[in-house]
């Protein structure tokens, strides 16, 4: 069906782009590299154990997890928006997605969620380096399933998976794109409004030389059978979940609330640069906050400020949530930080970005002090050759050259298993054989 019924259309007074709105509170964070961050941690210092029938954390560690996540405020909590189920899972798949983490163990006894090398790297990061990774990802990657392994975290949300190629992916962006492009770099506007101009009068489902194939991938088998009605209830629903788990989670939305109690929305510098609004941007570098180091290592947050939670719980272990004392910093948290590869400077650093007061010079004393006493070991597996006598030593010492080592007169070290492999044929030759007790 290539025609809808048009005239209904034209009954009805055209909607007009929402007005500019002043809120009265915002929100703004790159809540999904945040989530992140905190699951990398936790599971860090105690791997997560996991099902092996789904592979899917049990309801402790769910939630362990969603008490450590960042505090969203009230307002924005009570819109149900980004539930705490929805945020775990999210950032549990992207984890896994790129190989932050594996699942290693036996199955039914010790099956668990470990922190991978690439993990930890990642994990080691500052704040801005780990947000642009994941927009790198992005941009490399624009919403496409034949993503090296990464589907769940760059798929489009409510997609058709069986119908979503390559390039339906790049035509979904688009019109995507086309859409919040509108929101412009002026200010705020009213979500619900600007949600319903676009499904009624610039749904890209309707209209256009693309509509019928991005019907298709929206809708899947019945995109012809669709009526008008149902095409704009579908894009409504598309845009909106694309504006909330797409955009607001890696901080390219801004969200707000109006005096009268109206959600709206505004690009952020990143959404204006990520929608070819603005040429350049760099991520801003943090700015203090309402928090304070006290000397009894306590940090005490008199406001939220989700980003510093996520950034400071890398070193210090959550006593609270949402205001006042929400960490302590402890000898145990910054030996797991220098653990993850983080240093004294980058952690004093962070604090006196984020803290209203100067840092008691007594944190800062044990803080340097905590990681001076740290020392890095190297664990490594060996193969060692047990001797009767010193004379067999010397004779398979002579034999080996190179690839054996002496570490006392009757104990060798080989220093490979092909050196292994290759010394036991030479030692059955000698009449020298290797026993099984």
């Amino acid at each position: 069906m290539k025609h809808f019924d048009m005239a209904r259309r034209f009954n009805r007074p055209a909607l007009k782009l929402p007005p500019l709105l002043k809120p009265v509170e915002t929100f703004q964070a790159d809540l999904l590299v945040q989530d992140m961050t905190t699951v990398l941690s936790l599971c860090h210092a105690n791997p997560i154990r996991v099902r092996a029938t789904d592979y899917h954390i049990f309801s402790k560690a769910r939630t362990l997890i969603e008490d450590h996540l960042v505090t969203l405020p009230e307002w924005l909590t009570a819109l149900n928006y980004y539930p705490l189920s929805e945020r775990t899972d999210l950032a549990l798949d992207a984890l896994r997605d790129l190989r932050f983490t594996s699942v290693k163990g036996q199955p039914g006894r010790d099956y668990r969620m470990e922190v991978s090398k690439k993990g930890i790297a990642w994990l080691g990061l500052t704040a801005a380096q780990r947000v642009k990774s994941i927009f790198d990802l992005l941009d490399k990657h624009p919403g496409s399933l034949a993503s090296n392994g990464h589907g769940r975290l760059v798929w489009l949300p409510v997609a058709n998976k069986f119908w979503l190629t390559q390039q339906g992916s790049k035509d979904i962006e688009a019109a995507l794109a086309r859409a919040l492009q509108q929101l412009g770099t002026d200010g705020f506007r009213c979500l619900e409004g600007f949600i319903a101009y676009q499904s009624n009068e610039a749904n890209p489902l309707k209209e256009g030389e693309k509509a019928e194939e991005l019907r298709r991938i929206v809708l899947g088998w019945n995109y012809r059978r669709k009526a008008e009605e149902d095409l704009e209830q579908t894009w409504k629903a598309f845009l909106f979940r694309y504006i909330i788990h797409r955009l607001t989670v890696l901080g390219g939305i801004e969200l707000g609330i109006t005096q009268d109690e109206q959600v709206c929305l505004a690009l952020t510098p990143w959404g204006q640069y990520h929608l070819g609004l603005i040429d350049e941007f760099n991520i801003p570098e943090q700015e203090a906050q309402d928090i304070i180091v006290q000397p009894n290592f306590e940090v005490v947050f008199l406001g939220t400020c989700a980003s510093a939670e996520a950034e400071i719980g890398r070193f210090s272990e959550r006593l609270g949530k949402g205001a006042g004392t929400l960490f302590k910093i402890t000898k145990a948290s910054i030996l797991h930080a220098a653990e993850l590869g983080l240093t004294a400077e980058q952690i004093l650093s962070t604090l006196e970005k984020v803290s209203t007061k100067p840092i008691p010079p007594n944190i800062s004393r044990e803080i340097t002090g905590w990681f001076a006493s740290c020392r890095q070991i190297r664990v490594k597996s060996t193969i060692l050759i047990h001797c009767p006598d010193e004379e067999t030593a010397m004779k398979i010492q002579s034999l080996g050259k190179r690839d054996v080592t002496p570490l006392t007169s009757q104990i060798l070290e080989v220093s490979s298993p092909q050196a292994k492999k290759k010394l036991i044929g030479k030692l059955r030759k000698q009449g020298i054989f290797l026993t099984r007790k």
